[in-house]
């Protein structure tokens, strides 16, 4: 079994993000991957909530 190189750029831009977005948030991008699978767009979104909620708390403490 291989494992991926990151997300499609379809299914970061299904959530709104850009690939250069992406790769600030630490969000690995496989270019060569064309596809987009629902499972990995929810992935995503749980991931951007993480970060978020992160952000927030972090924004709180100051």
């Amino acid at each position: 079994m291989n494992w991926g190189r990151g997300f499609s750029i379809p299914e970061i831009s299904d959530v709104g993000l850009s690939t250069s977005m992406a790769r600030e948030l630490g969000i690995m991008v496989d270019h060569r991957r064309k596809t987009k699978h629902y499972e990995n767009v929810e992935q995503l979104k749980d991931l951007l909530e993480c970060e978020k909620a992160k952000k927030d708390y972090e924004r709180n403490l100051r």
